[in-house]
């Protein structure tokens, strides 16, 4: 009538006025409507709208209480099922209808929960969470046993609305039964992966209640998220906000059970996981590196597909950054790179890249004294097992740090030149890993700039010193890389036929 032609409007108006003014017509109005569908103009009044539809809820409701429960739920559910079949959709007036009719009147809901529990997954899924809600208010003991018999169901939907009717009592500022908590403890451990989200969130969303906290931080600890879709990023939900968990609110054995499902979670690669380990180093470092440790030798020794050890990179909040024992991290890297392993190049490949992070992404005084004191050894085993580390420095290291290259090149030439030239491989791929873009026949502005800088260093340098070799191998490899991009676009010139 809003938007059609007046004749449309005329016709609809027509069948509007044909309609009967009964009960059951007025809940199926209820029913398969939501209050903005009917009245839409130019000064369309929400809030009026909202609470006339409501008055209209509550007068329904009041009306229907004449009917006995059994004829309330007849007419609830033909007009439920038999809209689902014309509209297609589930009714959006559903939730609140059933809430209307089913609040102060615990037999009728109970009546509700059981026809309910005779019809469909997709009636049941409807009905059952608004009913079972409205009866948790009104007689608990009632709803436990109505819960737990839900529960043992065989059928997903019935256990379904266990958990959703209690995070509808939580998004309405009701404080859980303890029946309820431990329903939903036992439907933990249950193998459904759905369930154990269900119960996951729910967890969650009780952190932000002060009153069930340290009940929803045991709740959240009884559920093994690693094995759910996103689970991680579900459980580290919970760190987020003013109101978020702190990792020193757990026990020991509770925080413990939580790192070991996050050690063994496919990626942590979200903004919420990386955020919650963020705060782990900053209250728990030993804890925080133990979880990545774990992480990286986990894929060492089963590089399982899908399985990421470490983020892409870590955003806004890096972990380790304010640590006051930054120092003893980078200490137990070292030893931790030392010790033997089966598949040398896999720790290389993501433990150069945690030593980086620890390290703050740029190798200062600190981070290179700690690497300096495995070079001073003069162990031949100790410097060839951390030499990949220098791989991890940052670009200017090679620029600004002049000296330290050049004790890192002294003590590895002084055991032998296959070291020297390990150790000198690794510097010089701070400078040279990494993306580089130009233009077509232009060479890399990255290029350009290793030219001019190792020849800047280099003029510095006594000849023929181990540092100076590994400058005039810069300059040769930048000489390469600048005159293989100028030939390439002649030589892409030449095969043209156009």
């Amino acid at each position: 009538m809003a938007y059609g032609s007046p004749d449309a409007a005329a016709a609809a108006r027509v069948v509007l006025e044909a309609l009967p003014d009964s009960l059951p017509h007025r809940l199926a109005v209820l029913l398969h409507s939501d209050c903005h569908e009917w009245s839409v103009g130019e000064d369309y009044d929400y809030e009026a709208t909202e609470n006339s539809w409501s008055r209209r809820l509550a007068e329904a409701s009041s009306q229907a209480a004449v009917w006995d429960d059994a004829t309330a739920w007849d007419a609830l559910r033909d007009l439920l099922e038999q809209g689902i079949q014309i509209f297609a959709e589930a009714p959006p007036g559903c939730t609140a209808l059933i809430a209307g009719m089913a609040s102060e009147r615990p037999t009728r809901a109970a009546a509700i929960i059981r026809g309910a529990l005779e019809c469909s997954d997709i009636t049941a899924d409807l009905v059952l969470p608004p009913a079972l809600k409205a009866l948790w208010k009104d007689e608990p003991d009632t709803a436990w046993e109505m819960a737990a018999e839900l529960a043992d169901a065989s059928r997903a939907a019935p256990v379904r609305a266990v958990l959703r009717a209690s995070a509808a009592r939580l998004a309405a500022g009701d404080v859980l039964h303890p029946h309820e908590l431990a329903i939903a403890r036992q439907l933990a451990t249950r193998a459904d992966s759905a369930m154990g989200t269900d119960v996951l969130r729910l967890a969650v969303s009780m952190i932000r209640n002060a009153a069930s906290r340290e009940d929803a931080i045991a709740l959240v600890c009884s559920v093994p998220f690693s094995g759910l879709a996103r689970g991680a990023a579900d459980f580290c939900w919970a760190f987020i906000g003013p109101a978020g968990l702190s990792w020193s609110e757990f026990t020991p054995e509770q925080r413990k059970w939580c790192l070991a499902e996050l050690a063994k979670t496919r990626t942590i690669d979200d903004h919420r996981v990386k955020s919650a380990i963020a705060a782990l180093s900053e209250s728990h470092e030993d804890e925080a590196l133990d979880l990545l440790l774990a992480r990286l030798e986990s894929w060492e020794q089963d590089p399982k597909p899908g399985f990421d050890p470490l983020p892409f990179a870590w955003h806004a909040r890096s972990p380790f950054t304010n640590s006051p024992r930054r120092v003893e991290l980078l200490r137990r890297l070292t030893r931790w790179f030392e010790e033997e392993r089966e598949h040398p190049w896999r720790r290389e490949l993501y433990g150069t890249k945690l030593f980086a992070t620890v390290a703050g992404n740029v190798y200062d005084s600190a981070a290179r004294d700690v690497l300096l004191e495995v070079f001073r050894s003069g162990e031949h085993q100790r410097i060839d097992a951390v030499a990949p580390l220098l791989s991890g420095a940052h670009r200017g290291l090679l620029w600004e740090e002049p000296q330290f290259v050049a004790e890192v090149l002294s003590a590895a030439v002084q055991l032998s030149e296959e070291l020297y030239r390990k150790v000198g491989g690794r510097l010089m791929s701070s400078v040279t890993n990494g993306s580089k873009s130009t233009s077509p026949g232009e060479p890399y502005p990255q290029d350009l700039e290793i030219l001019q800088r190792a020849t800047e260093v280099r003029a510095t340098l006594r000849a023929g010193s181990p540092e100076e070799r590994l400058y005039a191998a810069l300059q040769d490899y930048a000489n390469r890389q600048i005159d293989s991009a100028r030939r390439e676009d002649l030589t892409f010139d030449a095969r043209r036929t156009w």
